[in-house]
């Protein structure tokens, strides 16, 4: 009955520019955030991505500049090619973000699509910051497509209709040495240090309309330099989170879908949280594929203790999104 609790927001506003030589196999990607919720709001720089790329090699392709980790297949899937309105509260609390750094990587490293990987360095500091003498980001993902690579393994709803069944597993660990931000690369920042080991495994399965996608991670935290004598923080949290989703696409463009979501803390880790569950209920019309699109949804906070607090989370959310990307 509040009116307060009504919104209405851009919620992305975004320019891309890409440039290609294609004799020196280089490209160059841009991204700018101009919507309000697109910048931090103690570093508000629009610059998301700027990525210069080297593909000569198929077995080895080289990336440098700002970017998202490679890390979980959530959190690598384009804003722009979801399913549900956003993303879940696993990818909230547990992705790596972007940050600046350099990428090896292969699409295709034994043919066919078969296996992807990515090992990547980065200053972990997150997007658009200086290393302030803190330590580095190390990150590794692979994929496996066991019947072959297919363009949908980074894009979520079966909009193609695929006519056999494809499947993509995902998995990545990642080590940051002396973070100073509440969730390795992002998140506030903080006075103490501390080392922050991740993992994640994923699989996404499309047949026939049917979607399936399913995540895990993890975050297990050390601390390296406590605060100063007198300061308190909101230290980083051990965490662990899981979410599935499941949707079908009819062949008007229609869609239903749905998702469950938990995130909890790991018993006796360093400031745990306590759980969060999270159902969602979807329904989608696609005009033109991801482009033209409208979209509704429905997240309620399910039964059991909740992480309410710590993460902001109304007990009842419903959404309507408009989507054109051109």
């Amino acid at each position: 009955d509040d009116l307060a609790d009504i919104a209405f927001q851009v919620r992305r506003a975004r320019l891309v520019l890409r440039a290609k030589v294609p004799d020196d196999h280089l490209d160059l990607y841009l991204q700018f955030g101009l919507g309000p919720s697109d910048v931090e709001g103690d570093a508000p720089f629009p610059l998301r991505d700027w990525v210069v790329t080297w593909n000569r090699a198929s077995f080895a392709s080289v990336r440098l500049g700002q970017m998202k980790v490679p890390f979980t297949r959530e959190r690598l899937i384009s804003s722009s090619a979801l399913q549900l309105v956003d993303r879940s509260a696993v990818n909230a609390e547990l992705n790596l973000d972007r940050d600046i750094g350099v990428q090896v990587y292969s699409n295709d490293l034994v043919g066919d699509g078969h296996v992807t990987y990515q090992l990547g360095i980065y200053q972990g500091e997150g997007r658009n910051r200086l290393n302030d003498g803190t330590g580095l980001l190390y990150v590794g993902r692979v994929q496996l497509q066991p019947f072959g690579g297919f363009e949908g393994s980074l894009t979520e709803a079966d909009l193609t209709r695929e006519d056999r069944l494809r499947v993509s597993f995902g998995a990545a660990i990642a080590h940051d040495d002396r973070a100073r931000r509440t969730r390795a690369t992002h998140g506030h920042l903080l006075e103490g240090r501390y080392d922050t080991d991740h993992a994640s495994v994923d699989v996404m399965l499309k047949w026939r309309g049917w979607s399936l996608q399913a995540e895990g991670a993890s975050r297990q935290v050390r601390v390296d330099t406590a605060p100063p004598d007198g300061v308190e923080e909101d230290a980083p949290t051990d965490a662990v989170g899981a979410m599935a989703q499941l949707g079908h696409v009819l062949a008007s463009g229609y869609e239903v879908a749905g998702r469950v979501a938990m995130l909890t803390g790991i018993p006796e880790g360093l400031n745990p949280h306590t759980t969060l569950r999270t159902g969602t209920l979807a329904f989608g019309r696609y005009l033109h594929a991801h482009d033209l699109k409208l979209q509704a949804d429905a997240t309620a906070l399910l039964p059991g203790e909740t992480l309410e607090a710590a993460l902001d989370a109304p007990g009842f959310e419903g959404r309507v999104q408009l989507q054109v990307y051109f």
